[in-house]
């Protein structure tokens, strides 16, 4: 399921000095999963020319195959041992590190599980067998980068908002949901359509259901339209209530940011940190100073939950400033929250009804009180809040 949607901007606004607010990098691809047709099963007869890694699943093994070829009744080949890391795996992330490129050569096929004579060496694998298969593509676009297109007298941001919304819907099964269900995101740059980014991350029930604000950093207007698309190509549930664009005009000296209420702040004479210091006494002074690849990772060992002082110098005369963060998540709470979920196995549906009989308060508080997420205090004369 792909949704189109094409936003004609006022055409006072000279498109032609546009700046586009640069987002942090994320340093990940992503990859897709297209399940192949019984009637292409054929297909792979091509496949195998492009170098691509088979890898046969039947009950608990796994297994490589060369020398494939398809036709009408049998897919045959030679059945190997495994030798080298297979990244594919239905609770993974559908990110993945360039270290990890190898997925997309990947092509999984399964068996039922009473499929007979599966050993190593020659076999021929009736079609009737296999129940699916599945091809690994990198998504369409480009990899994710930050950066910043400078020009011109004027600036602008534009940002999508985003409102899940899943009452009274069934429930996906660990496997069907695979830790979350996220739209990806598709702008149109002036010349083609490329990724952006997903959004509505771990909106996973109706008591979580929420606005996101995405910046849209690739976006250029054509013909004074901008066009955008909204894209479920994991056949995934999801629930999407509320698409909206923003844009924003402002100096080009200036930062824009919205906040979670949507708010947009102008950012301007950003200051670093005086002081910064680990838990663990690490100086992070020249770590956080500036926007780059050098990052804090919160994984002090010695200590369960990880922070960093700041100090700030005060400008005389100034009563209010704001706290403006560069980050992102690591695949670490999505990796867990799946292997969580997965041992319920049977009574995860259950499990989930049971999640969503509470207040969106009440989960929201169980949620914020496991620590996961940044938190920030600020040190007041009657201590820290």
């Amino acid at each position: 399921m792909k949704v189109d949607f094409e936003f004609r901007p006022n055409g006072s606004i000279i498109y032609a000095f546009l700046v586009l607010i640069f987002f942090v990098a994320s340093g990940c691809n992503y990859y897709v999963v297209k399940s192949l047709e019984k009637d292409n099963y054929s297909s792979i007869n091509e496949l195998d020319k492009t170098h691509k890694y088979f890898v046969v699943h039947h009950n608990e093994e796994i297994y490589k195959m060369e020398g494939i070829s398809v036709d009408s009744d049998m897919i045959s080949g030679t059945l190997a041992l495994v030798q080298r890391e297979v990244y594919y795996s239905e609770y993974r992330s559908k990110a993945f590190k360039k270290e990890e490129r190898g997925i997309l050569r990947e092509v999984h096929i399964y068996l039922r599980d009473d499929t007979k004579g599966i050993e190593l060496g020659s076999n021929q694998i009736p079609l009737s067998s296999v129940y699916e298969l599945k091809i690994i593509k990198k998504d369409t676009g480009r990899d994710i980068a930050a950066y910043v297109v400078a020009a011109g007298a004027t600036a602008a941001v534009v940002a999508i908002i985003a409102s899940s919304g899943s009452k009274n819907e069934p429930k996906p099964s660990p496997n069907e949901e695979a830790s979350c269900n996220c739209p990806y995101i598709y702008v149109n740059n002036g010349k083609e359509y490329i990724f952006e980014g997903e959004t509505l991350s771990a909106a996973l029930a109706s008591n979580l259901e929420r606005d996101d604000y995405m910046k849209l950093p690739s976006i250029s207007p054509t013909e004074n339209t901008y066009r955008l698309k909204i894209a479920n190509e994991l056949r995934e549930r999801q629930f999407l209530d509320v698409a909206e664009l923003i844009v924003i005009n402002h100096q080009k000296e200036n930062k824009v940011l919205l906040d979670k209420y949507g708010q947009p702040h102008l950012i301007r004479n950003t200051e670093s940190p005086v002081e910064a210091i680990s838990f663990n006494g690490l100086n992070l002074e020249s770590t956080l100073s500036s926007t780059d690849r050098k990052v804090y990772f919160f994984n002090d060992e010695d200590y369960s939950n990880n922070g960093v002082l700041l100090k700030f110098k005060k400008p005389q005369g100034i009563k209010n400033a704001k706290l403006v963060l560069n980050g992102k998540n690591t695949l670490w709470a999505d990796h867990v929250y799946t292997i969580y979920s997965s041992k319920y196995g049977k009574y995860y549906n259950k499990w989930m009804k049971n999640q969503e009989i509470l207040p969106p308060s009440q989960r929201m508080d169980l949620i914020l009180g496991q620590d996961i997420q940044i938190s920030i205090y600020l040190l007041q004369k009657g201590g820290w809040e």
